[in-house]
């Protein structure tokens, strides 16, 4: 049964195959350009709109908006972990944009390791620009 549909979608399959490979090409190039892009005191000063949380509504339902949003994009990389696509890249990206303060706590323990810290200053270092400074 699985067989029949796989040699009868065989062309479909190969384009979904290249379309993945393309795009994990397209999100290393992208992920290079913005930390190349970033100041070299990004991970030093506190990110502004962690740190204000005035009491309106529309800012309340902002940062409701934009956590969901973050879930959202955990839970499309959960599924892209199965299906061909960027799943480990997306679910990153929905952790980073999540603002609550548990996730905040285990995306500092993550861009403080060493192992990280190394490989953010190396990319940097291959671009001739000045290495991250961390706390």
């Amino acid at each position: 049964m699985y067989w029949d549909w796989i040699s009868d979608n065989y062309r479909v399959i190969q384009w979904v195959g290249l379309v993945s490979v393309l795009l994990f090409f397209l999100s290393l190039f992208i992920l290079r350009y913005v930390i190349v892009r970033l100041p070299d005191d990004y991970f030093v000063i506190d990110s502004p709109d962690s740190n204000k949380h005035s009491g309106n509504l529309i800012d309340l339902a902002l940062r409701v908006a934009k956590n969901l949003f973050g879930f959202l994009l955990i839970i499309c990389g959960i599924i892209l972990l199965v299906i061909p696509g960027q799943g480990l890249v997306t679910i990153v990206l929905g952790a980073w944009i999540i603002d609550l303060p548990w996730i905040i706590k285990i995306k500092r323990k993550f861009v403080y390791s060493r192992f990280v810290k190394r490989a953010l200053n190396w990319i940097r270092s291959k671009n001739r620009i000045s290495l991250f400074k961390f706390p």
